[in-house]
């Protein structure tokens, strides 16, 4: 997370001007692209890159009240889409990413409950996936079928779940 001042943050991408491992020596950014400004942006910011090598990014933004984004880069602009119906808790709340074959987006959040959206068709979907649960996280599987993992604090353990 980058501030313009004091009040208003600002979620940003720097991406290398060159491939190689990002904890290489000599590794220089370019400048930062920004995605979205706001008084209320989370950390809850989860990454992933397309088969185009272009990212795809899902955060919290509290500025019109308790909203899932998802931004993504189209080569020339950045697409944002808002979620209203997912349940939003806290700033803290994380967010998790993942892009199938078809580099259609799988996006798990945690606020009361994990809740599941992804596109595809060209149509978003939603899902809630359960109550009392935290830090999500979700990957498409080489058979296209996602699969999530999550903290139940009811059964203080780990749960993972699999679509059918």
């Amino acid at each position: 997370m980058k501030y313009l001042n004091a009040l208003i943050p600002v979620l940003v991408l720097a991406v290398p001007l060159a491939r190689g491992a990002s904890a290489a020596p000599g590794v220089s950014f370019g400048s930062p692209q920004v995605i979205s400004t706001g008084p209320s942006l989370t950390n809850g910011v989860a990454i992933a890159y397309d088969s185009l090598n272009r990212p795809h990014i899902s955060y919290i933004d509290y500025t019109g009240g308790n909203m899932l984004k998802y931004a993504r880069w189209t080569g020339a602009s950045w697409e944002v889409v808002t979620f209203h119906n997912v349940r939003i808790g806290s700033a803290q709340d994380p967010t998790s990413i993942a892009l199938d074959s078809s580099d259609n987006p799988h996006i798990a959040c945690a606020g009361g409950g994990v809740d599941y959206v992804y596109r595809s068709g060209g149509s978003w979907f939603y899902e809630d996936v359960g109550n009392v649960t935290t830090s999500p996280s979700i990957r498409v599987g080489t058979d296209g079928r996602p699969r999530m993992s999550y903290i139940v604090r009811a059964a203080a353990g780990l749960s993972r779940r699999r679509t059918p």
